[in-house]
């Protein structure tokens, strides 16, 4: 009984010794089972709130992408109307109209290639649902149609939040 009790008195140091070493005040389930469930727990909702942290910081960059086309989109818009009130001074000669024509033509390529931008994981920003096909095509004939769906793809930030990620065009 004795030597029993030395054992059990030496294992419980070892024991002591081995949560001082590790930090760690539970080291097996057996020691404390409703701590172990109450850990992982926590691991899993450490683990939730890290994927909200990550998918907030992707919401966060496609937006700001987004509001960036955007930007350029308004100040291209805002050359195309500029260009088109320059057209109307009839002091223009034929050249004059024509270089006018010609940046019309790059401005409207310009919108084109912005409506059609993609992310850094080269979906198109403003296709909707339909995020891996280009959202406008121009015609042979010259006009354009739009190939996305009225649709937007939203993440998880949190428990009970969502928030879009794009845009439809």
């Amino acid at each position: 009984t004795g030597v029993r009790g030395i054992q059990d008195n030496y294992a419980a140091a070892v024991r002591t010794q081995e949560q001082i070493s590790s930090g760690k005040r539970i080291l097996s389930p057996a020691d404390d089972p409703v701590a172990s469930v109450r850990l992982l727990q926590l691991d899993q909702e450490a683990g939730k709130l890290s994927q909200y942290k990550d998918n907030l910081k992707a919401a966060t960059n496609s937006l700001a992408q987004q509001e960036a086309v955007l930007n350029s989109v308004n100040n291209v818009l805002q050359r195309v109307r500029e260009i088109t009130l320059e057209a109307g001074n009839g002091a223009l000669d034929a050249g004059g109209r024509q270089a006018l024509a010609q940046e019309l033509t790059e401005r409207e390529d310009e919108l084109y290639g912005l409506m059609n931008s993609q992310n850094a994981r080269g979906e198109y920003l403003f296709g909707g649902y339909q995020s891996d096909s280009q959202p406008f095509v121009r015609q042979s004939n010259g006009s354009y149609s739009y190939e996305g769906d009225e649709g937007q793809r939203s993440i998880q930030i949190g428990s009970a939040k969502k928030v879009a990620i794009n845009d439809n065009g």
